[in-house]
């Protein structure tokens, strides 16, 4: 085989274009792939010169290159080429070379090309793509900046300047300006004195053009600041290079005019504020001018014309002048109401506080003032800890809607100051001094501290703490927002109360609140309900897996008070060993409460664990965390069933242990049983979640000699109805798991064609369409809270053929019906009265009623004013609806009026306005609660 030919074959057939230049650049060989690439047949080729194939650059750079190839020196590997053909086109090829000697010295060059223009097109779009990428996270990283800038200044003054540093700080950016827009004129005033005609002229063509705009050049782009249709500043940011992406860039500066205008809400809002809080103190010193004026000259003339009222009254009077004496005593004490409310609004300016004198659960209180800021303490990243001493007792005589009210203050400020952290609010009961004065043996200390890693205040700032529409300092208005009344309100609804609020830096950083106050000792040293869980709980072994030095102690606490033998595991090591080693020793915990983010490895890890494994079968697992960390459906997975969202209420705690250590439903059912009624009377099925509405209904129902069943929601009904037979269902439409609509619908498809059980709605929401609603889901009647006796007897008379016994008639004879009650402004006594009378001789039904809505009433008001806070409408249009129900139904007006008016809006789908509306449902609550007390003075021995 001829070697030499082999390899001319190999040159000459090759693809890729390979010659052969002289030291001086001339092409002395080349193949047919080369003469094809510069466009010439291979017979001319080596008339060509390298030089021919390169521009201007080239030829320079190539020259240079001669000259070391002459030193012998080559390039190493391949370089890129830009190579011209004949026809001049260029494209880029990818060049290897060789030097050629003869002995010893370098006497020609061997040079191979091959194309490179797809794979450089490929190259170039990765470097396009990575300097757009490049340019995106460096945009993001700015305008993470940018935004906190914003976020820290308070003016559009001082953002501009950090913004324009910040700005100038990237590599493409040389110059910026800001102008702002004076008010009404159109016109232009600049932020700082540096600025170019040209930049001026180009915002006010961006202002009237109403967009972002760019200059002739493209280098330079104007941009707007505005919020709320009207623009309050123009600015522009220049490039040093022409700009390759305007719509990034339009992106950009869009994102920096959003958060200027941030700053520029908040400074006007700022000054808004100022011009309020001025206003509202003028306002807030005529009133009280006002209000102390008013007093006299209205309660004067007033009280003659009750007086005189009363004095006629006693008097010979016939049916009709009674009739119309009474009206005018009603119509003059309400008189005496509405001006008593008007005055309470003095009380911000020192005037007395009335105080009620009733039950408060204390544990339950201080537990709603922490269910109330949890969602925003939650928001901030706040733990907020109720820590009640064992020595507390479960209930005092006091005012619960100011101790709330002084708490409330308390903890939302802590809760607002602190910037992640905890907030411990702590109840205990100090021991009175031995000097006790006479007659206050009865009394009982409570004190409440609020700690928390917050802000804390310096000690100048002291004096000026309590005063109102202020704050500590300056800064803290703009930084948390608030009129600064709380503290001054607080102070004196507390001083009310008899107590004093006092400060004291919290050795860990922050502060602490603390004020105590005296109350009366209450007879009953344990709730009823208190009662009924520790029967039930007593020696009973839980474990509670939880690291916080604060929450674990807490929760363990709380446990030890309904007599649980509780202890305490920080992690996850020491739970499964204390579970284990509770079984080895014989005395096996029977619940764990896990925290979800347990340390050592996760609560619901550990939960899916101790599921899985059989030997802790007999253990109830109960997961707490927050509902937004944790997913319940990995819970439920794993064989979890009990998940307690934090923070977790006193009751709710309560409850899961009784129904998954003792099996026993979360509190005893208040009513009496069906077999009180002869055998032969028919029996109706109660459906309502309220428990005063069920005393209510069953008291109805025994009156007019019926047997009577309870069901607490409708799907539990369902479950009652499927297996006993009743002559009619009295349902509520509005309840939780299933309501009475969807309940009564699933009744009649049960049913089919066959057996035809009566249903009877009963609503407080008496609007239009809902009598049409109830017979569309299959209701036979339909009656509207609060229900009377007579219409109820009547429905039943029409669903039900089977005779019964008018209990009532037994009663009558057996003990004289009471006389009927003297009017009490403010309450329904007809309706009281009928409800008194529903048994003569025993009032037992309305005093389980009132005392129901007496504790339920302060709980639902904690709940509603939790659900606004939360702008959640169909929470709370189901807690309004609830408390309406119990208050007209017992004959308390202006209670049922009030949550009736927050129903309605939550209808609507909004929360929107229902947070003026809780001021009036507080007081008409209180109102009630008090009225209800004294109504029952009127027949109690």
């Amino acid at each position: 085989m001829d070697i030499a030919a082999l390899y001319r074959d190999i040159v000459e057939t090759s693809p890729d274009g390979i010659w052969v230049t002289d030291l001086r650049g001339a092409i002395v060989y080349a193949n047919e792939a080369f003469a094809r690439m510069y466009g010439v047949p291979v017979e001319e080729i080596t008339s060509v010169t390298v030089f021919d194939t390169l521009d201007d650059t080239g030829k320079v750079q190539f020259a240079e290159h001669l000259g070391r190839v002459r030193a012998g020196e080559s390039n190493q590997g391949d370089v890129e080429v830009l190579f011209h053909d004949v026809a001049g086109v260029a494209r880029w090829v990818s060049l290897r070379e060789s030097l050629l000697r003869e002995d010893g010295e370098v006497v020609a060059i061997l040079n191979r090309a091959a194309d490179y223009g797809d794979r450089r097109h490929v190259l170039d779009e990765l470097r396009r793509a990575e300097e757009a990428l490049r340019d995106e996270v460096v945009q993001s990283a700015l305008m993470r900046q940018v935004a906190a800038a914003a976020n820290a200044a308070h003016t559009l003054q001082e953002a501009i300047p950090i913004v324009r540093t910040l700005l100038r700080g990237h590599d493409d950016w040389i110059r910026s300006a800001a102008f702002r827009v004076v008010d009404g004129s159109g016109t232009l005033e600049p932020l700082d004195p540096n600025v170019q005609p040209d930049d001026e002229a180009l915002c006010l063509a961006a202002l009237r053009a109403g967009r972002t705009t760019w200059s002739a050049d493209e280098r330079t782009v104007a941009f707007r600041v505005g919020s709320d249709g009207r623009v309050h500043m123009v600015g522009t940011i220049t490039a040093g290079r022409d700009v390759e992406r305007r719509d990034m860039v339009e992106t950009m500066v869009e994102a920096v005019a959003v958060q200027l205008a941030r700053v520029a809400e908040r400074e006007e809002s700022e000054r808004a504020l100022a011009s309020a809080r001025d206003e509202a103190m003028a306002a807030s010193r005529q009133k009280s001018e006002f209000l102390a004026t008013m007093s006299h000259e209205i309660r004067t003339p007033l009280n003659g014309i009750i007086g005189l009222t009363d004095l006629v009254q006693r008097t010979s009077l016939d049916a009709d002048q009674q009739r119309l004496m009474s009206g005018l005593h009603a119509a003059s004490h309400t008189l005496l109401g509405v001006l008593n409310d008007v005055l309470d609004f003095s009380k911000i300016d020192g005037r007395p506080v009335q105080l009620e004198h009733v039950d408060v659960e204390v544990r339950s209180l201080a537990d709603r003032v922490v269910r109330v800021v949890s969602g925003a303490a939650r928001t901030g990243g706040v733990e907020v800890v109720v820590w009640c001493d064992r020595s507390v007792p479960a209930l005092v005589l006091g005012d619960p809607t100011r101790l709330s009210q002084v708490l409330l203050n308390l903890v939302s400020n802590a809760v607002k100051f602190s910037a992640g952290g905890d907030v411990l609010l702590s109840v205990t009961a100090p021991t009175p001094p031995h000097d006790v004065a006479p007659g206050a043996e009865d009394a009982v200390v409570l004190r409440f501290d609020v700690a928390d890693t917050g802000i804390g205040i310096e000690a100048d700032q002291l004096q000026r703490l309590f005063e109102p529409f202020t704050q500590a300092d300056a800064s803290t208005t703009r930084r948390f927002g608030g009129t600064g009344l709380g503290l001054s309100i607080a102070r004196q609804v507390a001083s009310a109360l008899g107590g004093e609020i006092s400060y004291q830096p919290n050795p860990g950083g922050g502060s602490i609140f603390s004020f105590e106050v005296t109350c009366e000792r209450h007879a009953a040293q344990a709730t009823d309900l208190d009662d009924y869980a520790r029967s039930w709980l007593t020696g009973r072994r839980v474990l509670v897996a939880d690291g916080s030095p604060l929450r674990g102690p807490a929760q363990v606490e709380q446990l030890r008070w309904w007599s649980v033998d509780a202890h305490r595991a920080e992690d996850v090591a020491t739970t499964h060993a204390m579970l284990a080693g509770s079984i080895r020793d014989g005395q096996p915990y029977e619940a764990v409460l896990i925290d979800a983010r347990l340390a050592g490895g996760g609560g619901m890890e550990l939960a899916a664990r101790i599921a899985a494994d059989t030997t802790y079968d007999e253990v109830a697992m109960v997961v707490v965390g927050s509902r937004l960390e944790v997913d319940l459906g990995r819970l439920r997975a794993a064989g979890v069933s009990v998940f307690l969202d934090r923070p977790v209420a006193v009751e709710t705690l309560r409850g899961t242990l009784l129904e998954q250590l003792a099996g026993v439903p979360a509190q005893p059912m208040p009513l009496p049983e069906p077999s009180t009624q002869p055998a032969g009377s028919p029996r109706v099925l109660v459906v309502e979640d309220n428990v005063v509405n069920q005393l209510v209904a069953t008291g109805l129902l025994t009156s007019l000699g019926y047997r009577v069943s309870v069901a607490q929601n409708g799907a539990e009904a369902l479950e009652v109805l499927a297996r006993d037979t009743f002559a009619a269902v009295l349902m509520d439409v509005q309840m939780p798991v299933l309501d009475g609509y969807a309940a009564t619908r699933t009744l009649r498809e049960r049913e089919g064609g066959g057996l035809h059980v009566p249903v009877i709605g009963m609503t407080a929401a008496a609007v239009e369409g809902e009598r049409e609603r109830c017979l569309a889901a299959g209701m036979d009647e339909f009656l509207t809270k609060p229900v009377d006796r007579a219409a109820l007897a009547r429905a039943l008379d029409r669903w039900t053929a089977t005779p019964k016994e008018d209990m009532s008639e037994d009663a009558h004879d057996a003990a004289p019906e009471l006389p009927p009650t003297p009017p009490i402004v403010g309450l329904d006594t007809d309706r009281l009265d009928m409800l008194r009378d529903l048994d003569p001789g025993d009032t037992t039904y309305l005093d389980r009623a009132i005392g129901n809505f007496q504790a339920n009433s302060v709980t639902a008001e904690a709940t509603i004013t939790q659900l606004v806070a939360a702008d959640d409408s169909d929470g709370l249009r189901a807690a309004a609806h609830k408390i309406a129900g119990s208050a007209l139904n017992l004959g308390v007006p202006r209670a049922g009026a009030a949550a009736r008016a927050l129903e309605q809006v939550a209808t609507t789908g909004t929360t929107r306005g229902a947070a003026e509306l809780i001021g009036e449902l507080h007081d008409a609550m209180a109102e009630g609660r008090r009225l209800l007390l004294a109504y029952q003075a009127t027949y109690a021995p």
